[in-house]
């Protein structure tokens, strides 16, 4: 990961295939690279600085012609992945995710939890914050969880803040919100995403009767998915 260059015996280790388009490539991962890359302690790295996506820009030098540059996009082979197109017949590849087709459904749940319990309340996903009540949406929604509040989620054990602990945002990129209670939503064995009520300002210790509630409800949705 920290290689200046990958050599064509790295290239091999790493990737199932390189797909060649008239402006960019698409890199796909071998099973299981990619989390790797994800759960990597190792900082600075020279390849790979971002997880998978859009990382980097490669420029083809030829001789007599113009340097032409490639947008590099990676995906992981074991991302299962949406396809769209846009107006202009753009194809347009987005990672998959069961929680997101439950969002509309998961938005009623937290306007009904935050009416309850006067907490404001969001729901995620294993990347991102899929719905929201007691906190505007665009502050929220759509908000990658941050790295703290994903290992919370790979613990599979309810959270709950206590008095000295330390602090974790919602999103890295969303100073104000903080986690008060987690409950990871496992489907089928696996982690699908959280539960959580949020602080606006400090995190607060709640009840027991929240950390019920809260797991009640990630059970729940995790049921849901299942059928």
């Amino acid at each position: 990961l920290t290689k200046d260059k990958l050599d064509k015996l790295d290239l091999e280790l790493i990737m199932e295939k390189i797909t060649v388009f008239v402006d960019h490539l698409e890199i796909k991962l071998k099973s299981d690279v990619d989390m790797l890359l994800s759960s990597t302690t190792i900082e600075d790295t020279a390849n790979f600085p971002h997880d998978t996506g859009d990382i980097s820009q490669i420029t083809q030098s030829s001789t007599n012609r113009l340097d032409k540059v490639f947008r590099v996009n990676v995906i992981s082979s074991g991302d299962p992945l949406e396809i769209y197109t846009d107006k202009d017949g753009e194809v347009i590849f987005k990672k998959y995710s069961p929680m997101g087709e439950l969002s509309s459904f998961a938005t009623q749940i937290c306007e009904t939890l935050h009416k309850t319990s006067g907490y404001p309340v969001a729901v995620t996903d294993r990347d991102l914050v899929i719905a929201a009540a007691g906190a505007p949406r665009r502050d929220l929604v759509d908000k990658r969880v941050g790295e703290e509040l994903e290992k919370i989620m790979e613990s599979r054990q309810l959270y709950s803040f206590k008095e000295g602990d330390k602090k974790i945002h919602v999103s890295d990129g969303v100073d104000k919100y903080f986690v008060e209670l987690a409950a990871p939503i496992i489907a089928e064995g696996d982690v699908s995403g959280c539960v959580l009520f949020i602080a606006g300002d400090a995190p607060t210790p709640l009840s027991e009767t929240e950390q019920k509630l809260a797991a009640t409800v990630a059970g729940f949705l995790g049921k849901q998915m299942e059928s």
